[in-house]
């Protein structure tokens, strides 16, 4: 079991975790160059085969507790790393070094190891085995992170190692959603009907179309639900008022990355739904088949 997974099991909900992790990289961003890091923009998480690097880009070499070999590796452009250094050694981000696009020498990768070193402190789950030129990408799964900071967008590549992407949990839930208008009112007993969900009820589960999303990922995917499992299908743009949560599932980056390759993923219907606007609860109940239709038994609004 890695550090961050037994920090996790410590935490009293696992939803507390990423709001840690995010306030600790916040508070170290803040104290070592002088800015505000926001809410990071994500992707899907995606399997590949051993490739060539980008001459330019630098690695920041990490491991889980005291282990001894990278499991994971923040790839970053030159031009970018070299940003970060100017900011460290009390430049302004924008000076002849921060604008070269090239690799970072020897002592320059030196600082950006202490900045590393600093973060992980802060969270204390890994620690910085190495900052070099990235070398070529082994059979991995390549996780994308745009940061958005005072120095701008910064466009960072995770590389987990097999075993530690099988293991680690992602930050947000896997949640599987459908969406609709916002209804004029929801009270506590009635049924909501929705002609919009592409929904039915068959002897083996929930069968239909959804949405599948990861707080803070910019692009959900359309899915399909049959027989207790769900197949993504491709990137999705649904987005209405509401939205119904069917199920909300702790998963690994290997999981995601499997799903986002098409492969079947298991799928079990939460025994309370949640509505949703804007992200916030409006009303709980429970999914009913009723005259043919799937519906909404609203038993809190």
């Amino acid at each position: 079991m890695t550090t961050l997974q037994q920090h996790a099991e410590s935490c009293r909900a696992l939803d507390q975790l990423p709001r840690e992790i995010v306030a600790a990289a916040r508070d170290a961003f803040r104290a070592l160059l002088g800015g505000e890091l926001h809410s990071p923009r994500v992707g899907w998480p995606v399997f590949t085969a051993s490739t060539a690097a980008r001459s330019a880009d630098i690695a920041i070499e990490l491991s889980p507790g005291n282990a001894s070999t990278c499991e994971l590796a923040l790839r970053i452009s030159g031009e970018h790393a070299a940003r970060w250094v100017d900011r460290a050694l009390g430049g302004n981000g924008d000076s002849g070094l921060a604008a070269r696009s090239g690799s970072l020498s020897e002592g320059e990768c030196g600082v950006l190891a202490y900045l590393a070193s600093r973060v992980c402190r802060e969270l204390a789950s890994f620690q910085v085995l190495d900052v070099r030129p990235a070398p070529k990408i082994d059979a991995c799964v390549l996780w994308p992170i745009t940061l958005e900071s005072a120095l701008g967008p910064v466009a960072l590549t995770a590389a987990l190692a097999p075993g530690l992407a099988e293991s680690l949990l992602v930050p947000h839930r896997l949640t599987v959603s459908v969406f609709d208008r916002a209804p004029s009112a929801l009270h506590a007993g009635e049924v909501w009907i929705s002609d919009r969900w592409n929904l039915s009820s068959a002897s083996d589960g929930l069968a239909g179309e959804v949405q599948l999303s990861v707080e803070g990922c910019t692009s959900p995917l359309s899915a399909i639900v049959s027989a207790g499992q769900l197949r993504a299908q491709g990137p999705s743009s649904t987005r209405d008022d509401i939205e119904l949560v069917l199920a909300q599932e702790p998963t690994q980056f290997a999981q995601l990355a499997r799903i986002a390759a098409g492969e079947r993923a298991p799928f079990a219907l939460a025994d309370t739904v949640e509505l949703r606007r804007e992200s916030q609860a409006i009303a709980r109940g429970e999914l009913i088949s009723w005259r043919g239709a799937i519906g909404v038994r609203i038993s809190e609004a």
